[in-house]
Formats: structure tokens, C-alpha cells, sequence
């Protein structure tokens, strides 16, 4: 039996109620992943980086400063698993994330968003959502803040073997815990085309090497107008008007 979880936003978190809610919505949850590996972000140049995409039962890791282009890319990654039927965690742990940005997908009824300002309890919360074996994907985002100690790391880890899914941290200092991690740098961006074009190199996981990719990020840009403001008023003298 596949059970459907719809956006959710937990604010303030507690760990009780949302353990409370995970074995309502998979009482008696069997795995139902496939045999494959590893999870696809749909992105070709990357699923060739990471020799087929994010390591099932394990702790993946992108890192990259802010505004490099991580979060296009773990987008269109996201919105590839909907699309493909997994189901998919997101803790956002510095509260960066407009939830209403991450449900274009026709299957976002599979998609649950938790968002707090707390990384230590936002490691814990991937934890829970790890282990529970419901999640195909597990994403926790700590932005600008610290990466998860070598204990958190641990603690992911065999979380994430428990639960079979994909663990996938990013961040601007991750640095090399994970089994995979891709460094992710800008190259440039065509404001005709709405296409960024993103540098990514396996750092860990394999055979260093770098590559670029091309994103579609028009979904990303809302279009706005510029207010129209009356004429301010002419506060000069009357005497220098006169002479204008």
C-alpha cells in the first residue's frame, strides 16, 4: 500500500508529533525500492559525475557557496523524483525555502517540507525521516551554517542504510563527509535564454573530475513591474522655476 504524504510545514518542530505522524502515514511500511543503487537527479552530466546518481543507503553531499547555483540544482533534482514516482523529504534548515516554489510537480502530494532555524535539530529530524524507511529521497539543507559533525554524520549514515533511501546533504560547508561529494560552482548565465550553466567536480567518491551543466531555471525568475510613482514635486524656488 503506497502512502501519500502532502507538503507539510512543522513549525515549531516536535520530534513526538512528527514520529507520531510518520507511523500514521506508514504503520507497517515495506520497502518497495527498487534494486537499483543509487537515485537519479534526471540531470545527465551529473548522473555521469556520480556513475548513476545519489547513492541509495548512504549520505551524499553538495556543497557550494551561497547562490553558486545549489539550489537550481537540487530543484530540478527534486522535481525529477516527483515526477517519477518517489516520495521525497525536504528539512530546510535555515528556513531559506518558499515551499510554494517546490510544488509544481503534478506528484507534490509526495513531497513533505519541514523548515526550522535549528541545524541540530534539523539533522535530527533527516534522521527520523531516514530511518523510517517512507522517503525515496531525504534532503537536509543547512545553508551557510556547520556541516554535520562526524557523530551527526555517523548517526546519518546508518540512519540512511536503515531506511534505504538517498540522503543528499548541501550546503556551503559540507565539506567531504559523505560517500559522494560534488563541489558545485557558477560558470555564467543567459538572460535570453533563462539557461545558467553550473561547473560541478567530484571531489570524493570517485575518480576527481570535473564537468558543466545547463540548467532551464526560467521557472525560477517571477516576473515583476516596477511600481509607477507620480512625478515627485518641484520643491525648487519659485524664482529658479521661473528661470528653468
Amino acid at each position: 500500500m503506497l502512502y501519500i504524504c502532502s507538503v507539510r510545514l512543522l513549525s515549531p518542530i516536535n520530534l513526538q508529533s512528527l514520529r507520531a505522524k510518520l507511523e500514521e502515514n506508514f504503520p507497517a511500511y515495506a520497502s518497495t525500492h527498487e534494486h537499483a543503487d543509487y537515485i537519479p537527479t534526471g540531470i545527465d552530466g551529473l548522473d555521469r559525475l556520480l556513475s548513476g546518481g545519489l547513492n541509495r543507503g548512504g549520505v551524499n553531499a553538495w556543497t557550494g557557496r551561497l547562490g553558486a547555483g545549489a539550489l537550481s540544482l537540487l530543484r530540478a533534482t527534486v522535481d525529477y523524483s516527483l515526477n517519477h514516482g518517489c516520495r521525497v523529504a525536504v528539512v530546510d534548515g535555515t528556513a531559506r525555502f518558499v515551499p510554494s516554489e517546490w510544488v509544481a510537480s503534478s506528484n507534490s502530494s509526495n513531497l513533505w517540507m519541514v523548515r526550522l532555524q535549528d541545524v541540530v535539530k534539523a539533522f535530527t529530524i533527516a534522521d527520523i525521516l531516514s530511518k523510517c524507511g517512507g522517503f525515496d529521497l531525504i534532503v537536509v539543507d543547512v545553508g551557510a551554517l556547520n556541516a554535520p559533525t562526524r557523530v551527526q554524520h555517523a548517526h546519518l549514515r546508518r540512519a540512511s542504510k536503515e531506511g534505504g533511501g538517498a540522503l543528499l546533504v548541501t550546503g556551503e560547508n559540507v565539506g567531504l563527509l559523505g560517500a559522494k561529494v560534488v563541489a558545485i560552482e557558477p560558470a555564467s548565465i543567459d538572460l535570453r535564454t533563462l539557461e545558467r550553466t553550473l561547473r560541478l567536480s567530484l571531489v570524493k567518491g570517485g575518480n576527481p573530475r570535473s564537468l558543466e551543466v545547463v540548467l532551464d531555471v526560467s521557472g525560477q525568475f517571477i516576473p515583476c513591474r516596477m511600481p509607477s510613482y507620480s512625478a515627485l514635486p518641484d520643491r525648487r524656488p519659485r524664482a529658479k522655476r521661473s528661470s528653468s
